[in-house]
């Protein structure tokens, strides 16, 4: 029934569209090697063109995170040579610096990428600011232009330049790697993240549990997957009977008892009640052990399973709905060290059954019972069951 309602009310939900996925992409380019050009005491410039077949230095749709940037050196590279990404956009009349890095150095005639963290939005453009008075090439020559700056007024990040000059047909020597950020926490979602859709769960632990880890809510039932009980079963009711953080509607034994419900459901056992005949032996015990998880005492002599199996306390209560040994119905044993055995009448096979040797039914032996592990308590060589005074061997 429980089942059959899960089914009813997957229906009745809407279904979520499948997400984006997490990707990264390069955006610019770098000189390629070899290539120099005049130094620069602190020039900002801007790459406008993105049409084919040039590289676009346009941050796409979506935006996302910069995570790295790069830059060319050119052949020489002097002491204090160095060079800033920058991101601008476009006002009506020029271009406003929106954020930057820290200055980095440059190694001659190599391309050096530098780790960062910079969310951007679609439309934003790639700038470069060099201070050089080596020959690292601000710009290159490209099927497409332009680059647009010489701004020595180095302009702040919010400040607007002033109107930029125009180079025309060439293209910046820098290039990013931008990532996507699905929960727009400033991280990027393949190198910086560990929970892309900050579900509580780590991207890692949604792979392994077959979860969508752009996907706050995987199975669509408006519990967030880190704190929900069935992540691939809709769910709204949460309902978790053992507490074990598996719920009901996905649990395949929602006592823990060691049965699965299905095979509590064969048994005739009780899917929320750790014992069902309340012996302080387990359902999921019992089966392994042999013994009748629906009879306290299995072999009918007289001591209730728990007793013969030597416990002295019964299943505890598991938190939440499901149960354990009821404690009005449980008999602890007395002396744990005295187990007899749960399967057979007489364990000592001495004629008489073990509830009949131990009176009182408390698993401890007294001066005035015989012993259900020995087949001659008084030690006269006739078994217990075949005299009349077992506990007198002089009789």
């Amino acid at each position: 029934m429980r089942r059959a309602l899960a089914v009813l009310v997957a229906l009745a939900l809407p279904v979520a569209a499948a997400p984006a996925a997490a990707s990264t992409v390069g955006v610019g380019a770098v000189a390629p090697p070899g290539a120099s050009g005049p130094g620069c005491g602190g020039c900002t410039h801007v790459q406008v063109a993105t049409a084919p077949p040039g590289p676009s230095y346009r941050i796409p749709s979506g935006g996302g995170v910069i995570t790295a940037w790069s830059v060319r050196g050119g052949p020489t590279v002097n002491p204090g040579d160095v060079a800033r990404l920058r991101i601008l956009r476009q006002s009506a009349s020029s271009w406003i610096v929106v954020s930057e890095t820290r200055d980095e150095s440059l190694v001659a005639g190599r391309e050096t990428s530098f780790p960062t963290r910079i969310s951007v939005s679609g439309g934003e453009v790639l700038g470069l600011r060099l201070a050089s008075g080596g020959d690292t090439p601000i710009f290159v020559g490209a099927p497409t232009g332009n680059a647009t700056g010489t701004w020595l007024t180095d302009p702040s990040p919010g400040a607007d330049p002033g109107a930029p000059s125009t180079t025309d047909g060439r293209r910046l020597n820098v290039a990013v790697r931008l990532e996507s950020d699905f929960d727009h926490d400033g991280l990027g979602d393949d190198t910086q993240d560990s929970d892309d859709d900050n579900d509580g769960l780590s991207d890692t632990r949604e792979a392994e549990m077959g979860t969508n880890p752009l996907n706050r809510d995987s199975d669509g039932d408006g519990v967030r997957d880190g704190i929900d009980v069935c992540v691939l079963t809709v769910d709204p009711g949460q309902q978790d009977a053992d507490e074990d953080r598996v719920g009901d509607i996905c649990d395949t034994d929602d006592d823990g008892d060691g049965l699965s419900d299905d095979v509590e459901a064969l048994f005739r056992t009780r899917t929320f009640d750790r014992d069902t005949d309340d012996d302080g032996v387990s359902d999921g015990q019992e089966e392994r052990d042999g013994t009748d998880p629906l009879r306290r005492d299995t072999d009918r002599d007289g001591l209730p399973d728990g007793v013969e199996a030597g416990l002295r306390r019964g299943v505890p209560d598991p938190p939440g709905a499901a149960r354990g040994t009821d404690p009005a119905r449980f008999r602890p044993d007395l002396d744990p060290r005295t187990r007899t055995n749960p399967l057979r009448r007489d364990t000592d096979r001495d004629g008489l059954p073990d509830g009949r040797e131990d009176r009182n039914h408390d698993g401890r032996r007294q001066r005035t019972e015989t012993d259900p592990r020995r087949r001659d308590t008084d030690g006269d060589a006739v078994p217990d069951g075949a005299e009349r005074f077992p506990l007198d061997r002089r009789r």
